[in-house]
């Protein structure tokens, strides 16, 4: 199972600054896209894509055309592709990777009232069609069955132009409470094991950090949630005064990169040999390199599985 997101369900306004001729600068192009700033850099110096115009100051200025370029770039990105397999393609060539219509797809007839909903902005209708799914799917099946379509329908809509910024956090926002809701229902010893949850310095997508809490929380593990852009003094400090058997990071296509590399690498090093480092989410796939010492999970069905092995128990016993 895949999710599979635009920039995030939490990207920036469309209100940077746009040339005359509708060019926008590097920094808005990573905003609006969700890829990395670096990363821009790092594909026109190894792919010659996207050629940006470059002004007398030497600043990089991107086309509007490039820009839903990228868009769709990071959507068939998040499905697993790999940047040399796809960057010399075309619009239409990449779609074609994506295979979905808004509406059909395997986009089914659920996911497509989902979409009308949120055009619509009908919030109760949303909240309504999540409560009935979540008590008749249970927890796996609903993030599943249910979040994940939906979540990539709004993606593509999104790589597509079909689907606005304002209605990505308006949906963003509904699912933000639900899920938190639902895990406020689940019951978990005190004397269980703890798992410090948050994202790295300037990763603001925090989706991921619900769906895990929540699958978490089943399991009967407690979670201690930072929510997003946490410095690693600031996990490593809470992680030593909750006394946690693990951290937990989500890592977003935006981030993913020589910086989160770095700072994975220190966390895992500054932390104490028993304190696991997980790291789970759509950006695991593009790092270059695996970090010793940190499990990763790119699909959240690895990560329920492993789960399912109780992990910490065993840990407990060794």
């Amino acid at each position: 199972m895949k999710v599979v997101l635009g920039p995030s369900l939490k990207s920036p306004a469309n209100n940077f600054p746009v040339s005359k001729t509708g060019h926008v600068s590097i920094a808005s192009v990573s905003r609006e896209t969700g890829i990395g700033v670096e990363t821009l850099r790092q594909w026109e110096r190894r792919y010659g894509k996207p050629m940006p115009v470059r002004l007398p100051s030497g600043h990089r200025r991107y086309s509007p055309e490039q820009v839903s370029w990228l868009r769709t770039v990071a959507v068939v990105l998040a499905q697993g592709y790999q940047p040399s397999s796809i960057l010399a393609k075309s619009q239409k060539e990449l779609e074609g990777f994506i295979g979905v219509d808004s509406c059909s797809e395997g986009t089914d007839k659920t996911v497509a009232e989902f979409l009308t909903l949120v055009h619509s902005f009908d919030e109760q209708g949303i909240i309504n069609k999540l409560k009935r799914d979540s008590a008749r799917l249970g927890i796996y099946k609903f993030i599943s069955l249910r979040i994940a379509p939906v979540l990539r329908a709004v993606g593509i809509g999104w790589s597509r132009g079909e689907i606005s910024v304002r209605h990505e956090h308006f949906l963003s926002a509904i699912l933000e409470d639900v899920l938190a809701a639902m895990r406020r229902q689940i019951t978990v010893s005190k004397n269980s094991p703890v798992v410090v949850l948050t994202t790295l310095t300037d990763e603001h997508h925090g989706i991921g950090l619900h769906l895990i809490s929540l699958l978490f929380a089943e399991a009967g593990i407690r979670t201690q949630s930072l929510g997003v852009n946490t410095p690693n003094v600031e996990i490593l400090k809470t992680a030593s005064e909750t006394k946690a058997s693990a951290i937990a990071i989500s890592i977003s296509l935006s981030t993913s990169g020589l910086g989160t590399e770095r700072r994975l690498t220190e966390l895992r090093e500054a932390l104490p040999t028993h304190v696991r480092l997980i790291a789970g989410g759509e950006g695991v796939r593009r790092l270059r390199r695996k970090i010793e010492g940190v499990v990763f999970f790119p699909e959240l069905e690895e990560f329920n599985t492993w789960l399912g092995t109780k992990p910490f128990v065993e840990a407990d016993k060794a």
